[in-house]
């Protein structure tokens, strides 16, 4: 490449104002989309609640809690 055309790359800029990020930001976005994320947050936090009250807690093994187990069957 030459000087000139390494020059003219250095002088052109891309410049976006606010209207042109906030374009930008909702591109992807359909629009009940925020409605949407704001109801989830709310779901999750209404189920963390609800389990601390219970005082039940999930497990990844899928084992009930030892209060329930059984140990042995006459």
């Amino acid at each position: 490449m030459s000087k000139e055309k390494k020059q003219e790359e250095k002088e052109v800029k891309l410049v976006a104002d606010e209207a042109d990020i906030d374009i930008l930001r909702n591109f992807g976005k359909g629009p009940y989309s925020d409605k949407i994320k704001n109801i989830e947050e709310e779901v999750k936090n209404f189920a963390k609640d609800i389990n601390k009250l219970c005082g039940i807690r999930e497990s990844d093994t899928g084992l009930a809690l030892p209060s329930n187990w059984v140990t042995e069957v006459i």
